[in-house]
């Protein structure tokens, strides 16, 4: 019996999404997304182009006092995982996995550049993936960080056999924001599967290369 971990390489996003007031919403809905995005990062201190009033205020850094929106499976099958936050690599821009062996010292079994992955298909629904999404509220604040470096996954479960080279699926993010959010959130990657076992994050080392933030209202 032996626990794998695998590396994922390349490029993805770190995602906060929250829950705002009407009076939020309102203000920051007239004013450009790099406003926004520049007041969210560096703070109201001497905020040169407007004043802030402070029913528009958004509270913590980066929003963190905000109510976060609900992160759901799209089907029941592992809905008992609670997921607290998008992080991970975006699907079409992985470069390289590299998978490992930690029963004992950490050693590579074996890596692939430009892997092929596909969604993971729902068991009991031939057409469906599973995945999971935002749940929208009536008004949305959403932050994107666009990060490069790689991920680690660990599956909590040994495996009876040693692994060989064998086809990977993901889990991903499927929203329904509407373009061009979803664009930009569809995609990244929140867990991976080999074999039929889960290999869930543990551990990230990235460079942020990009930020962005935008409200949304749901109709």
């Amino acid at each position: 019996m032996e626990k794998y971990k695998i590396v994922v390489y390349g490029s993805g996003l770190l995602v906060n999404a929250k829950k705002i007031n009407l009076e939020k919403m309102k203000f920051w809905s007239k004013k450009k997304t790099s406003e926004l995005t520049r007041y969210l990062f560096d703070g109201d201190d001497d905020f040169d182009n407007f004043t802030v009033p402070s029913n528009a205020k958004i509270s913590g850094i980066l929003a963190e006092h905000e109510e976060d929106l609900e992160i759901q499976w799209t089907h029941e099958n592992f809905s008992e995982r609670k997921i607290e936050q998008i992080y991970g690599p975006k699907l079409d821009a992985i470069e390289r996995i590299e998978v490992f062996s930690i029963s004992g010292d950490d050693k590579l079994v074996w890596k692939e550049d430009k892997p092929s992955i596909k969604n993971y298909i729902h068991p009991d629904e031939d057409d469906e993936d599973l995945g999971v999404y935002i749940k929208i509220e009536k008004n949305n604040l959403i932050i994107l960080e666009s990060e490069k470096g790689h991920w680690t996954f660990e599956c909590e479960a040994a495996f009876e056999e040693k692994m060989t080279p064998c086809e990977i699926s993901s889990i991903s993010t499927n929203c329904s924001f509407g373009e061009p959010l979803d664009e930009i959130i569809d995609g990244v990657c929140v867990a991976f599967l080999i074999n039929e076992k889960i290999f869930w994050l543990i551990d990230a080392e990235t460079e942020t290369m990009g930020r962005f933030a935008t409200v949304y209202k749901d109709n």
